[in-house]
């Protein structure tokens, strides 16, 4: 995946934590629209920008062997941008508890306000510095950071479709 470039802007209050990209040349694909990968590669940019807001960015890895892994994720796609498209991404935490945080992020097409784009993500926090990566508990520093975060940003998603699953709606899957 390419570099993604993505500046951050952190909103004061309880709002979303606020990241900008502009879609450049080589996030295009065949089809002449942004890559769907290249939304995976804006979408994580973004998530670090909310995990650095919570300490658990490079430094907190670099400091501690501690880190999150996206354990799972649902990313849907509501309209296409396009190059030089200006894209604006907020990231929720939509909820937590002692190991994992809940992800919502919406992506607009910064000029038209359009949604262009959703991602839905679990993140698993982990210990690397043994033989094997394990899931540990946030320390209780972190767990007040994440609470007041999720709790700010608790009203904001109460409309939001989370937990939406993929699927073809009254259909079976045929064999053939």
């Amino acid at each position: 995946m390419s570099e993604q470039v993505v500046s951050q802007q952190v909103v004061p209050g309880p709002g979303a934590v606020v990241s900008h990209a502009v879609v450049e040349p080589h996030w295009i694909d065949f089809n002449g629209h942004m890559n769907y990968a290249q939304y995976v590669g804006a979408f994580d940019a973004a998530s670090d920008v909310l995990l650095a807001e919570l300490g658990l960015g490079p430094s907190y890895r670099a400091r501690t062997g501690r880190t999150t892994y996206v354990v799972e994720a649902h990313l849907t796609y509501d309209r296409e941008v396009k190059e030089a498209d200006p894209l604006e991404i907020h990231t929720f935490l939509a909820g937590a508890d002692d190991k994992r945080l809940h992800l919502y992020m919406r992506m607009f097409h910064a000029t038209t306000r359009t949604l262009v784009a959703t991602n839905e993500l679990l993140c698993l926090h982990v210990d690397q510095s043994g033989p094997a990566a394990r899931a540990v508990v946030f320390t209780p520093e972190q767990g007040e950071l994440i609470a007041a975060m999720a709790g700010a940003h608790a009203p904001l998603v109460r409309d939001f479709p989370l937990g939406k699953g993929i699927g073809l709606k009254g259909r079976r899957a045929s064999a053939g």
